[in-house]
């Protein structure tokens, strides 16, 4: 009995490190069909230029499609809401066609507003501010005088205080039980043991 309980906690706990050890799935190759600066313009909920003042990554990634939170600090606006501050998601990865953002730096944004959550691709025509001169010369002259902003309460823009992810919090699902399976086990395996030594004594 006492060898048997060994075993299931051995599997138990190899069970739970190839949960937490797999590596998540490849991405399929990024394709985009081409837009031109202005119907990238016309598809887009938002479009703008700023530099990124800060970026929030999953606490734990699951592959290259998990979304990042961008905030970027406004400089001109040629579409959406004209404030100081946007938030916008991207895929970690240029993989699965995501925007891969540099803090410090500048970008010709184009996004989409996907259920209250501004999102943005390679394939909106999102760059670095430094490739961008032909679409800007495209844009021409937007709006530069903006409104100051709090992110938590513009509606359009992704909340700066918000709480994990659905998706990020069931990641302690599998641990917590794994856990809890061991420390049930491993009680167990004390009470038998200390039995079977009482017994030969």
């Amino acid at each position: 009995m006492i060898h048997l309980l060994h075993s299931l906690t051995v599997w138990i706990l190899i069970a739970a490190l190839t949960v937490f050890a797999a590596p998540a799935d490849r991405a399929a190759a990024c394709s985009c069909v081409g837009f031109t600066t202005l119907e990238a313009k016309d598809v887009s909920d938002a479009v703008f230029r700023g530099t990124v003042t800060e970026i929030k990554k999953p606490w734990m990634s699951k592959g290259t499609g998990d979304l990042a939170k961008i905030t970027l600090q406004v400089e001109e606006v040629w579409k959406g809401a004209a404030v100081q501050e946007i938030v916008v998601s991207s895929a970690l990865s240029e993989a699965s066609c995501g925007v891969e953002f540099r803090e410090g730096e500048s970008y010709l944004v184009f996004a989409k507003n996907d259920g209250g959550r501004l999102t943005t691709s390679i394939c909106n025509e999102t760059k670095k501010l430094s490739l961008a001169s032909q679409a800007l010369k495209d844009l021409g002259s937007g709006q530069t005088d903006l409104i100051r902003n709090e992110l938590e309460k513009t509606g359009e823009q992704t909340e700066r205080k918000e709480t994990a992810p659905a998706d990020d919090v069931d990641l302690f699902t599998p641990l917590w039980a794994a856990l809890g399976g061991t420390a049930l086990l491993g009680a167990a395996l004390w009470v038998f043991g200390r039995r079977g030594r009482d017994r030969n004594r």
